[in-house]
């Protein structure tokens, strides 16, 4: 028996569900087995939506042992995540399903990816072109998340009324002064 619930469907909510099954959709396999088509004339359900609901519904693993090696292969690259499932002919709700179902294919692609970082900064960092090495941080920023940081020091010079703005005693206010007229060349 097929499972009736059709909230248990990635984008699909209590009100998608009522129209689904107001339109003949009983079960997550009739949702399964529609074509976008189908679903478009489904009230309440846009193109991208059907769209949607067609990419996350959860299909046999044959399609997954066909893109395997081309994902994995794909995750090598300095490829956003949206273009290396692109490169496996899949979409990139198709990849995260496959992440999150399968531990060894995530573990691995984790891997690869980590290594395509590190041998993308390794190229940042030995680049003396200043442009690609620019496009290099870039790169590193938008498909791999990292950060850029930057560290600055500040020298500020203040006029410091010690007796109101800090509760010193006499010995350590006049250290404090010592050290400012010191700074200034006083």
């Amino acid at each position: 028996m097929s499972e009736t619930d059709l909230t248990t469907i990635p984008n699909i909510g209590p009100t998608k569900a009522a129209a689904l099954k107001a339109a003949g959709f009983e079960t997550v396999d009739d949702v399964k087995e529609a074509s976008i088509e189908d679903l478009c004339v489904v009230d309440g359900i846009a193109r991208q939506t059907a769209e949607e609901i067609v990419d996350d519904v959860p299909r046999d693993t044959g399609v997954f042992e066909e893109v395997r090696e081309d994902l994995l292969e794909a995750a090598e690259l300095t490829l956003p995540s949206h273009q290396v499932a692109n490169w496996a002919g899949v979409t990139q709700s198709s990849l995260y399903n496959y992440l999150n179902k399968h531990e060894d294919f995530a573990r691995e692609y984790r891997k690869r990816r980590a290594r395509a970082a590190y041998s993308q900064v390794q190229q940042t960092e030995r680049t003396e072109d200043n442009a690609k090495s620019r496009a290099g941080t870039f790169m590193l920023e938008r498909v791999f998340g990292f950060t850029k940081t930057e560290k600055h020091e500040v020298e500020m010079d203040a006029d410091i009324n010690s007796e109101k703005d800090i509760n010193l005693d006499d010995e350590s206010k006049e250290i404090l002064r010592e050290t400012l007229r010191r700074r200034r060349g006083q």
